[in-house]
Formats: structure tokens, C-alpha cells, sequence
């Protein structure tokens, strides 16, 4: 935050302590790995968020009477509500219970606490919270980047047994050997701090972006490799016969998700075919290419994730 008066510097922590619906508690509905409640699950007439906010950071010099509270926001229903914490105790401590209905939350609302405080008499904002997202429609959470369903090997690329291609390229962080039935996805143990990165599950903040963003990159890289294998392996038809698809269930099964994010491709049947008209025309097949790599950002969430960071990062 920048303005003409002292504030905090950093964004204050913000946990959901907990989320009641109608009464029952969902522990499960809180995903503090992308600070989001998922609210579709089920069906429900009033959401309890029970939140508490904090800061290391001193009072900023010449303010006084800090206090907090929640904003909910939700652009669908134009809602904008604001809901006072306490002080839990000591400086730089609040904490407090929603208490919202259903019938004003759509699609996806935001949750941020506003820090304020008196400077030369006046009351001024002086601080807030990176917001957390309630998800009331599924449409609105996009899936958590990460590892594809491959099977997956953790191996020091240096190490003896590891693959041919990945001893080539000790410094590389992955390797999918495509040859493999089913093909199998190498992450290499000697890049320090790379497994227990990916593997976190309670990384916080800058950390929790550097892995969303590698687990993103990850699934791009597997499902790249795994479509342009699939390619070599289309097969043109003859006569008035249509292309033929690759073999193995994963390959077709990738070639069936491109299809379905390409602009010109209905069906699988279609992509095919025009993977096989490809050779020739390198017009077209620049093109189809650049599409091709357009709708692997989107079906790994690599645009969703570096969207999702630029929007965080902006706030602090």
C-alpha cells in the first residue's frame, strides 16, 4: 500500500480458522494452499468463516486506534460488506466470525481484511490481508497445478540408474521417458530443495507460488511430450479413410483433450486428420502449432496459475 501516510509494509497473515455450513463443520472445504473455500460442494443457506489476522510489524509512527475488519466482496451480486474484528489480545492480533447468506454470493466472492487506523485525526487505511476466495459455483475453482497422472520416479539424474537421456542433462529438473509402457515421469533428486518443494503441502506464500508455478510447468512438459509423441505417430488414410489415431490409451486420451480445446478440431477424428495434412504446408503447420501450445497452457492451468500469482503479487 502507498499513500501519503505511514503504513504497514507487508500484507497482514490472514487463516481461516473455520468454515460452518448451516451449522455443520467442514474442515475440508478450506484450501489454505490457494487460500480458497470451496463453497460448491453442497448445498447451503449461511456460510460461518471464522478468520484471525496477524502482523510482525510494529505499529506504524503516528497511528493510533488500529483496528480491522472483513470486506466481502462478490462482483456477480455486486455485494460490498464489511464485517469488524476484535482485537485478540495483544497488537497486531484480530480475529472474528462471518456470518454470510447464500443468497447474496455468486459465482465467486473475495474475503480481505482492511487494516485501519487514525493519523493526524482522521481515519485512514493502513494495512490489509492477500484475499481469500469463496468458490459458490464450481466453475469459478480452477484445478491445483501439479503432477500429471503419470507414474512418477524421483531419481538423481547423475546417478547410474538413472535413464540414458537424463544422465545426458544432469542440471535438468525433468524427464518423461515417452518409450516406457505407460510412459513414465522422471523428477530429478539432484536439484536441491526440488522434491520437498513439489511435494509441500503446507507451503505458504512465495513458496506456494514457486511450487504451483513448477508443478504448472511440470504438467505442460509431460503433456507436450506425450502430444508430440502421439503426433508420430498419426497415421494419414488412404483413399476416403480418415487418419489413424495413435496407439496406447494415454496418447489418444491426450489427442482427445487438444481436440476438445482447438478451434477447428470437433472431434478427435478431426484433429487427426489435420495433423495428417500438416506435412507440406508450413504455413498451417505454424499455425496449428501455436494453437496447439495456446490450449496445453490452459489444460495444465499454466495461464490459470501465472494469472492467479500476477493477482496476489500485485497486492503487496
Amino acid at each position: 500500500m502507498h499513500f501519503a501516510w505511514p503504513t504497514y509494509r507487508n500484507p497482514w497473515e490472514c487463516d481461516v480458522v473455520s468454515v460452518v455450513f448451516d451449522g455443520a463443520d467442514r474442515p475440508d472445504a478450506i484450501n489454505p494452499d490457494h487460500l480458497r473455500i470451496d463453497a460448491h460442494e453442497t448445498d447451503w443457506n449461511v456460510i460461518e468463516v471464522a478468520m484471525r489476522v496477524s502482523t510482525g510489524e510494529s505499529v506504524p509512527s503516528g497511528i493510533d486506534g488500529v483496528a480491522a475488519h472483513v470486506l466481502v466482496a462478490c462482483r456477480t451480486t455486486q455485494l460490498r460488506r464489511a464485517y469488524p474484528l476484535i482485537a485478540d489480545g495483544e497488537d497486531g492480533r484480530f480475529a472474528g466470525t462471518v456470518s454470510i447468506p447464500r443468497t447474496v454470493l455468486g459465482g465467486k466472492a473475495e474475503i480481505t481484511v482492511e487494516v485501519v487506523g487514525a493519523f493526524e485525526n482522521r481515519r485512514r487505511a493502513i494495512g490489509c490481508s492477500l484475499p481469500w476466495s469463496i468458490i459458490v459455483d464450481r466453475a469459478e475453482a480452477p484445478p491445483r497445478p501439479g503432477i500429471p497422472p503419470l507414474p512418477t520416479v524421483w531419481v538423481d539424474f547423475a546417478a547410474t540408474d538413472a535413464p540414458l537421456p537424463a544422465r545426458r542433462y544432469t542440471g535438468s529438473h525433468a524427464y518423461v521417458d515417452v518409450t516406457a509402457c505407460p510412459p513414465v515421469l522422471y523428477l530429478n533428486r539432484g536439484v536441491e530443495g526440488l522434491q520437498q518443494l513439489i511435494l509441500s503441502d503446507t507451503a505458504k506464500r512465495e513458496r506456494r507460488r514457486w511450487r504451483d508455478m513448477l508443478g504448472a510447468s511440470i504438467a505442460r512438459y509431460v503433456a507436450n511430450s506425450l502430444f508430440r509423441t502421439a503426433v508420430e505417430q498419426v497415421i494419414p488414410g488412404e483413399d476416403e479413410m480418415g487418419a489413424q489415431g495413435p496407439d496406447g490409451r494415454i496418447f489418444r486420451d491426450v489427442c482427445e483433450a487438444v481436440a476438445a480445446e482447438l478451434p477447428d478440431t470437433e472431434t478427435v477424428d478431426d484433429l487427426y486428420d489435420l495433423i495428417a495434412s500438416l506435412p507440406g504446408n508450413p504455413g498451417r503447420s505454424a499455425e496449428f502449432w501455436a494453437d496447439v501450445d495456446l490450449a496445453l497452457d490452459r489444460m495444465t492451468s499454466v495461464s490459470t496459475t501465472i494469472a492467479q500469482i500476477c493477482e496476489e503479487v500485485r497486492r503487496v
